[in-house]
C-alpha cells in the first residue's frame, strides 16, 4: 500500500516488504481481493500485479530510509537484524488491519488506514529528510 502511494506521488525508487510474510501470508502471492478493490476504487491505484515479499538485510543495506508501519506494541515482532539499521529507520504508528478494532467494518477500517498512509507518504515525499510520525489509533 505505502509502496503504491510512493510510486504514485514521487519519482523515488521504492520497494516494500513485510517482516513476517513467510510466516503469515503466502510469499509471492498477490494482495487480498479487498485490498486490491479498495486501492482501485478509493484511490485509483492498481496493485493487483504486486507480489508479497519478505524484507531482507540486503534490501535494508541498499535503502536510504526504512519506513516501518506498525504500532509501538508490535515492534517486538521486528527481527533482531533491524537493530543494525536503527539510524535510517522511521516508524509510522499505523495499525495492521488484521489487528485494528474488530467492531469496525473491514472496508471502512481499510479506507481510514489507507488515507492515513496516503497522507504520511505525501508528507514524506514533500520533505524526504523529515521523521514523520502519526497514529491510526
Amino acid at each position: 500500500m505505502a509502496e503504491a502511494f510512493f510510486q504514485e506521488y514521487s519519482n523515488q525508487s521504492v520497494k516494500s516488504a513485510g517482516i513476517d510474510v513467510s510466516k503469515t501470508l503466502y510469499m509471492g502471492s498477490s494482495p487480498g481481493a479487498k485490498t486490491i478493490e479498495i486501492m482501485r476504487n478509493c484511490f485509483g491505484i492498481d496493485i493487483s500485479k504486486k507480489k508479497r515479499k519478505q524484507v531482507t538485510t540486503r534490501m535494508l543495506n541498499a535503502s536510504k530510509r526504512v519506513i516501518i508501519l506498525m504500532t509501538p506494541s508490535e515492534r517486538r515482532k521486528l527481527p533482531a537484524y533491524f537493530k543494525k539499521f536503527r539510524s535510517k529507520t522511521v516508524f509510522w504508528n499505523v495499525r495492521d488491519m488484521r489487528n485494528a478494532r474488530v467492531n469496525a467494518p473491514l472496508v471502512k477500517r481499510a479506507k481510514r488506514i489507507r488515507r492515513l498512509v496516503q497522507k504520511l507518504v505525501e508528507k514524506q515525499v514533500k520533505n524526504p529528510k523529515a521523521s514523520i510520525g502519526a497514529s491510526s489509533s
